[in-house]
Protein backbone atom coordinates (compact mmCIF):
# COMPACT_ATOMS: atom_id res chain seq x y z
CA UNK A 1 0.00 0.00 0.00
CA UNK A 2 1.05 3.52 -0.61
CA UNK A 3 0.26 7.00 -0.40
CA UNK A 4 -0.19 7.48 -3.95
CA UNK A 5 -3.37 5.02 -3.42
CA UNK A 6 -5.33 7.70 -1.06
CA UNK A 7 -4.20 6.41 2.32
CA UNK A 8 -3.28 8.75 4.30
CA UNK A 9 -0.94 6.74 6.64
CA UNK A 10 1.04 3.17 5.70
CA UNK A 11 1.51 0.23 7.42
CA UNK A 12 0.83 -3.13 8.49
CA UNK A 13 -2.22 -4.79 6.14
CA UNK A 14 -5.01 -6.27 8.48
CA UNK A 15 -3.15 -3.63 11.56
CA UNK A 16 -5.37 -3.94 14.40
CA UNK A 17 -4.66 -0.19 14.97
CA UNK A 18 -6.34 0.44 11.74
CA UNK A 19 -10.48 0.42 11.79
CA UNK A 20 -12.66 -2.21 11.01
CA UNK A 21 -13.94 -0.63 7.77
CA UNK A 22 -10.35 -0.32 6.90
CA UNK A 23 -9.01 -3.78 7.94
CA UNK A 24 -12.06 -5.27 5.87
CA UNK A 25 -11.47 -2.69 2.65
CA UNK A 26 -7.70 -3.86 2.53
CA UNK A 27 -8.27 -7.71 2.55
CA UNK A 28 -10.64 -6.99 0.00
CA UNK A 29 -8.13 -5.00 -2.06
CA UNK A 30 -5.03 -7.47 -1.28
CA UNK A 31 -6.38 -11.05 -1.07
CA UNK A 32 -2.99 -12.71 -0.85
CA UNK A 33 -3.02 -11.16 2.53
CA UNK A 34 -5.73 -12.45 3.63
CA UNK A 35 -4.89 -16.01 2.48
CA UNK A 36 -1.83 -15.66 4.68
CA UNK A 37 -3.30 -14.70 7.53
CA UNK A 38 -6.13 -17.32 7.41
CA UNK A 39 -3.01 -20.19 6.85
CA UNK A 40 -1.35 -18.74 9.62
CA UNK A 41 -4.85 -18.94 12.21
CA UNK A 42 -5.38 -22.48 10.93
CA UNK A 43 -1.26 -23.31 12.30
CA UNK A 44 -2.16 -21.48 15.13
CA UNK A 45 -5.48 -23.67 16.29
CA UNK A 46 -3.12 -26.49 14.81
CA UNK A 47 -0.49 -26.10 17.44
CA UNK A 48 -2.93 -25.39 20.00
CA UNK A 49 -4.59 -28.33 19.57
CA UNK A 50 -1.23 -30.63 19.50
CA UNK A 51 -0.61 -28.78 23.19
CA UNK A 52 -4.19 -29.33 24.16
CA UNK A 53 -4.80 -26.22 24.79
CA UNK A 54 -8.60 -25.07 24.58
CA UNK A 55 -9.98 -22.80 22.42
CA UNK A 56 -13.14 -21.73 21.29
CA UNK A 57 -12.34 -21.05 17.59
CA UNK A 58 -13.88 -23.87 15.35
CA UNK A 59 -11.32 -22.54 12.31
CA UNK A 60 -8.76 -20.19 10.46
CA UNK A 61 -11.88 -18.61 9.32
CA UNK A 62 -13.23 -17.85 12.87
CA UNK A 63 -10.19 -16.36 14.11
CA UNK A 64 -10.28 -14.04 10.66
CA UNK A 65 -13.18 -12.94 11.27
CA UNK A 66 -13.09 -11.77 15.06
CA UNK A 67 -9.61 -9.92 13.90
CA UNK A 68 -11.09 -8.02 10.80
CA UNK A 69 -14.67 -7.20 12.90
CA UNK A 70 -13.11 -6.96 16.58
CA UNK A 71 -16.55 -7.97 18.08
CA UNK A 72 -16.51 -11.39 16.31
CA UNK A 73 -16.90 -13.81 19.44
CA UNK A 74 -19.25 -13.08 22.50
CA UNK A 75 -17.60 -15.38 24.27
CA UNK A 76 -14.43 -13.06 24.36
CA UNK A 77 -13.47 -11.30 28.14
CA UNK A 78 -12.49 -8.09 28.19
CA UNK A 79 -10.45 -5.60 30.14
CA UNK A 80 -13.67 -4.58 32.21
CA UNK A 81 -14.80 -8.09 32.77
CA UNK A 82 -14.16 -9.59 36.94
Amino acid sequence: MSYERGYERVGCIGCPMASRNRRIKEFRMYQTYKAAYLRAFEKMLEVKKRKGIKTTWKDGEEVFNWWVRADYNPAQMTMFDE
